[in-house]
Order: structure tokens, then C-alpha cells, then sequence
């Protein structure tokens, strides 16, 4: 809880972000192909920096490099 009052709930049956970012990792490592490429991640860097960027300026913010996974993830 945070002093504002604010609380996380866990939501079962879900992985977490560092749980999947730790599942990729370990993926990459025993040979198989990695769910997220450069292009992923660049997008996702994106839409992270537009959020802080709307917040800002008040006012919505494209996005450009938003690509899809190309597979679906097995996590």
C-alpha cells in the first residue's frame, strides 16, 4: 500500500513482466529464438517515452515504430 492508499492486487495465473523477461532470457540462452526483437523493443521504448511525453505537453502522441510480436508467445 502506498501513503496515498493506493494497493497492487497480483493477479493470479499471470506472469509477471520480470517473470517473462526472465523466461526469455533463459529461452535465448538454451538455443531457442528469442518472442522480442530490436524492432519490439524499440517500440515499446516508444510508447513508454509518449506516455511521459503526453503527459507533458497535454496532448496525444503518435506512435510510428509499433510493430507485432510476428509470433505468439508461450508464456
Amino acid at each position: 500500500m502506498t501513503p496515498e492508499g493506493d494497493f497492487e492486487e497480483p493477479v493470479r495465473g499471470t506472469v509477471s513482466g520480470w517473470d517473462a523477461v526472465l523466461a526469455e532470457a533463459e529461452a535465448v540462452l538454451a538455443g531457442r529464438p528469442a518472442v522480442h526483437s530490436g524492432r519490439w523493443g524499440l517500440a515499446t521504448l516508444e510508447a513508454s517515452l509518449a506516455v511521459h511525453e503526453s503527459d507533458r505537453a497535454g496532448r496525444s502522441v503518435e506512435l510510428v515504430h509499433q510493430v507485432g510480436l510476428g509470433r505468439r508467445s508461450q508464456m
